[in-house]
């Protein structure tokens, strides 16, 4: 008798049963993990930013004078392709002007001269850029190029001495301060303060320090 009172229980024992044989297996999929498949992810590398160009101005007044050289006019290049720098302030003189053909003069009506002068052996590179001469006083300071401490054509021996402490006088001809640096490439090179009367007449940039006032003879 007590057997009549199990028939239900067994009944949805029976259907649970089979509704559990009949349950949809799961669809989701792992993701491999790339540290344990031995797979290094691919980054992206980040571009470096261009680098930007440094304007020249075009009025040689605002050049600044540096180891490197004047403005655009730098140590190491062609006569031909400092003349195309210096463009259109500035013409090169016709060779005749000046019987060295070891010196390009470059001209302009309104700022100081350039002397350009190579050596024997590198024809093709100038290594010595002076500016200076040619022009009434007031014409060549007004539109001289200046270091990054304020010096040009024009300036008193006491300033320049103020502002290059560290520099070599000699009172010998021609009388001047010469402080010695590296451009920006680290190659030493000399800036020269030549005087009259204890004013500056002539900058020069040079691979070395020799005094050099001659430049067409």
């Amino acid at each position: 008798m007590r057997s009549r009172h199990l028939g239900p229980w067994v009944g949805l024992l029976l259907v649970a049963g089979v509704l559990a044989g009949c349950a949809t297996p799961s669809t989701a999929e792992t993701t491999p993990d790339a540290s344990a498949s031995g797979v290094t992810p691919t980054r992206t590398p980040t571009p470096a930013p261009s680098p930007t160009a440094t304007a020249v101005s075009a009025d040689p007044a605002e050049w600044v004078i540096s180891f490197d050289g004047v403005g655009p006019v730098v140590i190491g290049a062609t006569p031909d392709a400092e003349a195309a720098a210096a463009a259109p302030v500035y013409t090169a003189e016709p060779p005749e002007s000046c019987p060295n053909p070891a010196t390009t003069i470059l001209h302009s009506a309104t700022n100081p001269t350039f002397w350009l002068k190579t050596t024997a052996d590198q024809p093709d590179v100038v290594s010595l850029i002076a500016v200076g001469g040619d022009l009434p006083d007031e014409t060549r300071t007004a539109g001289s190029p200046r270091t990054a401490e304020g010096v040009g054509i024009g300036a008193t021996r006491d300033a320049v001495v103020a502002a290059y402490p560290n520099g070599t006088t000699d009172d010998s001809f021609p009388a001047r301060v010469t402080i010695g640096g590296v451009d920006s490439t680290g190659v030493d090179r000399f800036l020269v303060f030549q005087f009259s009367e204890d004013i500056v007449q002539t900058i020069l940039v040079q691979s070395d320090p020799a005094a050099v006032f001659e430049f067409c003879g």
